[in-house]
């Protein structure tokens, strides 16, 4: 059966990684389909920008899932990109206390002994917990650690205050306290980001997805940028989706990587996704983040006992147990600007480096009001470690929530979709099938297995695509 102008199998609205995976592994199957992102670039959060001669990440600092089994290295083969990555060592770092310096290394052994180092009466259970983390299947893993926080996991395994904290701190990675965040989501962070390497792609985050981008257009996707979806509307078995600009499409299937909010804002008349928005709505967002890009005006590696530095959690005191998580502005006002010392540092290359903390949405006239003091504690915070990097600084770039926000549409700037906390009533393995023909893939999708960065957005996109294809042939026969 032909297709008619502006007709497709489906549409997938939102141009994130998932979105792009998923489209990429349909069009590759034959389908025709349409990929609508409203910014000029695609890659939401795994994209970047130029400022001054200097090219920034939007947001996400490392490519999970790259092992040998990983889903980002089963997507690059499958799909056939061509993107290349730094082989970046240790690939993240934790300074606790001004203490202990744990890396993590390619070598999932060196990480071993380093934490032994430290602690040495811990041994037998540090190789346990990475054996755990590591080698045993996801059924094991989710029927050990099932409705457990992962405060629990810790208290189970280790004595160790110290260490327990230091297992805690990438937490950030996904935003909330591991005394609430699902034991499941933490061990899969560890698997596919930490134990696991996570790698850089040469460039930038943004090489990562115009390799996806330059792949779709190969298998036929059409990708239209700077496109803002304002209305979908069902109509007999097919979709019809209006843009800002005046356009329409029909598609028999409908993608959305896009937050379930936003779908119910522009789709809400659709039985669907309004009875999934009742679903959603009550569920904890993971929080935002404010960060500062710095150029520097020459080039300069950070080191840490001799180790060269790419990404750092520093955290001087230990405010693990609140340091991500209670973000009212009260809280955020005394204690991140205050009294708070943890912050993250990433170094993309010789001559950028950006500092993040994690903070709460507010308003727009909050952080008119507040950005360039807060911006000025934590670059105080870095300058502590770093030394003298501020006379070498000749670009500044600061994003607040609001930013974040207006980039992406996430619900009050949202870093990392839903919250993968252990009360999940309503949680999906995968993506969100809405009905037969209209399906959520991405971070947004209710799962007590997320949190694991682009290996947990690249998965659930592969299962999403995996699923339309098989149900398309079952229709066939």
């Amino acid at each position: 059966m032909g297709f008619k102008k502006n007709e497709y199998d489906v549409i997938v609205v939102g141009g994130g990684i998932a979105g792009l995976v998923c489209g990429g592994y349909l069009a590759k199957f034959g389908k025709k389909i349409l990929i609508i992102e409203k910014n000029s670039q695609i890659g939401g959060y795994c994209s970047s920008f130029e400022k001054d001669k200097f090219i920034f990440d939007a947001g996400v600092h490392g490519i999970g899932g790259l092992h040998e089994t990983g889903k980002t290295s089963k997507m690059i083969e499958e799909l056939g990109l061509s993107v290349k990555f730094d082989n970046r060592q240790p690939h993240e770092t934790v300074f606790f206390k001004n203490k202990y310096a744990i890396n993590f290394w390619n070598d999932i052994k060196k990480t071993s002994d380093e934490l032994i180092g430290y602690f040495p009466q811990e041994k037998q259970r540090i190789e346990e917990f990475i054996n755990l983390t590591l080698r045993e299947s996801p059924f094991v893993l989710f029927s050990k650690c099932r409705n457990k926080t992962f405060s629990q996991i810790l208290n189970y395994f280790f004595k160790e205050e110290d260490l327990k904290s230091i297992f805690k701190i990438p937490g950030g990675n996904i935003g909330l306290s591991s005394n609430y965040v699902s034991a499941l989501s933490m061990m899969a962070l560890y698997r596919e980001f930490l134990f696991n390497p996570s790698k850089y792609p040469i460039g930038s985050m943004q090489s990562f997805s115009d390799s996806l981008k330059n792949k779709c257009q190969y298998f036929g996707s059409e990708i239209l940028t700077k496109k803002k979806v304002v209305k979908i509307i069902k109509n007999d078995c097919r979709y019809l989706i209006m843009t800002d600009d005046g356009n329409s499409y029909f598609s028999r299937k409908l993608v959305f990587n896009i937050d379930p909010i936003q779908a119910y804002k522009i789709g809400g008349s659709i039985k669907a996704i309004s009875k999934f928005y009742k679903i959603v709505r009550f569920l904890t967002i993971s929080p935002s983040a404010f960060f500062i890009n710095i150029g520097l005006a020459e080039n300069k590696n950070f080191s840490l006992n001799n180790n060269r530095l790419y990404n750092l959690w520093y955290f001087p005191q230990d405010d693990t147990s609140r340091g991500y998580f209670d973000l009212s502005h009260k809280f955020f006002a005394s204690h991140y600007i205050g009294k708070h010392k943890g912050v993250f540092l990433s170094f993309p290359s010789e001559r950028t480096l950006r500092v993040l903390i994690i903070a709460p949405f507010q308003n727009a006239s909050y952080w008119s009001e507040n950005k360039e003091r807060i911006s000025g504690n934590i670059i105080t915070r870095a300058a502590e470690f770093l030394g003298g990097f501020l006379k070498l600084t000749k670009s500044i770039s600061i994003t607040t929530p609001i930013d974040l926000y207006r980039s992406t549409f996430n619900y009050k700037g949202a870093c990392y979709g839903l919250i993968p906390a252990t009360s999940l009533n309503n949680y999906y393995a995968g993506f969100a099938t809405l009905d037969d023909n209209l399906f959520l893939c991405g971070h947004w999708v209710p799962n007590i297995f997320g949190g694991s960065g682009i290996a947990s957005v690249v998965n659930r996109a592969i299962t999403c695509s995996d699923f339309i294809i098989k149900n398309k042939k079952k229709n066939e026969e």
